[in-house]
């Protein structure tokens, strides 16, 4: 036998104790190559034709399930062309979520769009998107049994031919290290004159797998908020903000349309970031963004400063 396999379909009690694809499903597809020798001619009769059929397949169509409803088509596995599919989104940046919404709205517009839709191996499961994305992320960067940052350290070279600038830095324990990213756009910013006045801060917490927070500066434009820079750290302590605070300033000392420090800087409640900022830029003047303060105002709008409900409208 030169070739023998057996393709069983995917319903079949192999590999499964129980479960929606677990149907006892009898169908499968038996596919033989026979080896053509002078022993094998002797043996079998279609081998001494002069074109040999070595060749033996059998189907068995012994289906206990159905094949064209909704729920037979939702259980199908993903193809590989759809996965292709999927990997060029992350390649481009989408999230999981994000190339789903996008892959489901393509596949609604094309013809027979609901069926499509239906089919999972065109349109796959969330479980399905968020497997092939993980596995895109450690093929691509490491996973999460790596450090990040010294992966990143040696993609600067690549971040810098496509115009981004990246500065990092690693604290005196293994939390305190920070990465400061900044862009072709975000340089041209630098040169604002708006930048010298008031520079907004905000951060955001858990951005990724290794819980990073993301701190970003912005200065307001004609055409809407303008990033300085986008600063990436392990901690929301003191030390944690005061990392990429000063690889900021020492990469980039004139980063506020020429000067050393913006005139104002506002920043929400967090007495870490506004005690990192204080020491970096001791000579700005803090505020606090509008959302903390009609929070803090709605707050003492309380029974407990005697403020009834109908006053609080």
């Amino acid at each position: 036998m030169a070739f023998h396999k057996i393709w069983r379909c995917q319903h079949h009690t192999k590999n499964k104790k129980s479960g929606p694809r677990n149907a006892k499903c009898m169908a499968k597809v038996d596919v033989k190559l026979k080896l053509v020798t002078f022993n094998t001619k002797h043996r079998d009769k279609y081998l001494q034709r002069e074109v040999a059929l070595s060749a033996v397949i059998r189907i068995d169509d012994r289906y206990s399930h159905s094949t064209d409803s909704a729920d037979a088509l939702r259980l199908l596995w993903g193809t590989k062309s759809t996965r292709q599919i999927f990997l060029r989104y992350f390649s481009e940046g989408m999230t999981p979520s994000e190339a789903r919404r996008l892959h489901e709205s393509k596949l609604s517009m094309e013809d027979d769009g609901p069926a499509k839709l239906a089919n999972a191996a065109l349109n796959p499961c969330q479980r399905t998107v968020y497997h092939w994305h993980s596995v895109w992320r450690e093929a691509c960067f490491g996973g999460t049994h790596i450090d990040p940052v010294l992966k990143l350290e040696e993609k600067a070279c690549l971040y810098a031919a496509q115009c981004t600038h990246i500065s990092v830095t690693h604290g005196g324990s293994s939390a305190c290290w920070a990465v400061v990213v900044v862009t072709s756009i975000m340089l041209r910013a630098h040169n604002l004159e708006l930048a010298r006045e008031i520079v907004f801060v905000d951060s955001t917490a858990s951005c990724d797998t290794i819980k990073c927070t993301a701190t970003v500066m912005l200065t307001a434009t004609k055409a809407g908020a303008v990033k300085l820079t986008v600063l990436i750290h392990k901690e929301q302590s003191t030390d944690g903000y005061l990392a990429p605070f000063k690889l900021f300033k020492e990469a980039h000392p004139l980063c506020f349309g020429g000067q050393p420090a913006p005139q104002v800087l506002i920043s929400d409640n967090s007495s870490a970031e506004k005690a990192a900022l204080q020491q970096t830029w001791p000579s700005e003047r803090q505020l606090l963004c509008h959302f903390h303060v009609a929070q803090a105002e709605w707050r003492w709008l309380t029974s407990h400063n005697s403020v009834d409900k109908d006053q609080r409208r």
